[in-house]
């Protein structure tokens, strides 16, 4: 017998995270200004010929557990720009319409970047919760004070996201962003290098996300193998340079226990993660903060904390009072790898009621 989940929740939605690597969906319970995944979906993005076709496995699964009749609302969120309702995939071969969605669900459908929808679950973050943040204190040992207005997330995964929320009156409001495909800037003679190798490499203008990513690891790996460790080998070496380039990074960073050069990678995809972050700050000037999300930093977090190395990094200026504002943000790694899914379940929320009060003129 199926479970009538509304005895307990206000409404149930359907949440969807479509990213380059997997495609999550997830329904989530609402009760009050609390969420909760009920019941979750995942399977690998390459494995779909279509996003439909995850979806309605999905569906098909939840269908033994909840009553999925329940649901009354949906939110997916997509890792691309959306654009006339329809969201092309960056790292993936086929897009996400929000009229194919409402026709398989047969419920009112909201679609948004990736990173909109983490930024609609900022204001769900439990600051003190160390489950959700870890936060990374300066480099004089103090943690900066987060205060009202835009916060931001900044996000290294299968891609680079970058996306902020602005909170007025107790209303929320969440922007999409493609900043992390913003030309790569060297700051240093060893980043004058790297662009350049990249350039090579690439064919062009290599952006931030060609070295804040998964595919940034392996591709500051190649640099550092051919310019600083031109005749380093070894068993972990050989089987890295195997492997396609889009399973590199995890090898590279198991690797970093005991390999000189996967060690020497992170430490440098660590630093270029922190300028990459501080030109958003800088942008933005969150002062509720900037939030690192993805799965690179929660499985790394000791590259980010041992000797301040982020910080050192995204406190970087040229002028004083821009180091001081960098040094006053504060930054924290989010460590809850479903907020995503959160996420869209709050946007679905949120823009639900604005678009009922814009219909009543209310």
């Amino acid at each position: 017998m199926l479970r009538k989940a509304l005895d307990r929740y206000d409404a149930l939605i359907l949440a969807g995270d479509v990213g380059g690597t997997n495609t999550s969906l997830a329904v989530v319970g609402k009760r009050g200004d609390v969420f909760e995944i009920i019941r979750r979906f995942q399977a690998p993005t390459p494995a779909l010929e279509r996003f439909e076709d995850g979806l309605n496995q999905a569906l098909e699964a939840f269908g033994t557990e909840v009553d999925t009749g329940e649901i009354s609302l949906c939110c997916i969120s997509g890792a691309g720009p959306v654009v006339d309702d329809e969201c092309r995939l960056t790292n993936a071969p086929w897009s996400i319409r929000r009229t194919t969605v409402e026709r398989i669900t047969g419920v009112r459908t909201y679609l948004l970047n990736d990173f909109s929808a983490i930024s609609y679950a900022l204001p769900l973050v439990d600051r003190d919760n160390p489950d959700h943040i870890t936060k990374l204190p300066g480099l004089d040992g103090r943690v900066a004070f987060a205060g009202d207005g835009i916060a931001a997330v900044v996000g290294a995964g299968t891609g680079l996201g970058v996306g902020f929320i602005v909170c007025e009156t107790g209303r929320y409001r969440a922007w999409p962003s493609e900043g992390g495909h913003t030309d790569l800037a060297p700051y240093d003679d060893r980043t004058d290098a790297l662009v350049a190798y990249l350039r090579s490499e690439l064919g062009g203008q290599p952006d931030w996300e060609h070295v804040v990513s998964g595919s940034g690891i392996a591709n500051v790996f190649g640099f550092l193998h051919r310019h600083e460790f031109p005749n380093h080998t070894g068993d972990v070496v050989d089987q890295i340079l195997r492997l396609p380039v889009r399973e590199r990074a995890a090898k590279v960073s198991e690797g970093s226990a005991s390999d000189p050069l996967c060690r020497a990678s992170m430490e440098l995809f660590v630093d270029l993660y922190g300028r990459a972050t501080s030109g958003v700050v800088l942008q933005l000037l969150p002062s509720a903060g900037v939030y690192l999300a993805g799965g690179i930093a929660p499985k790394n977090r000791q590259f980010f904390l041992e000797e301040h190395r982020f910080m050192r990094s995204f406190c970087q200026s040229f002028h004083a009072k821009f180091r001081e504002i960098l040094a006053e943000t504060p930054v924290s790694i989010i460590n809850d790898y479903e907020i995503s899914l959160y996420g869209a379940a709050h946007a679905a929320t949120v823009l639900d009621r604005a678009a009922a009060g814009s219909t009543t003129g209310g």
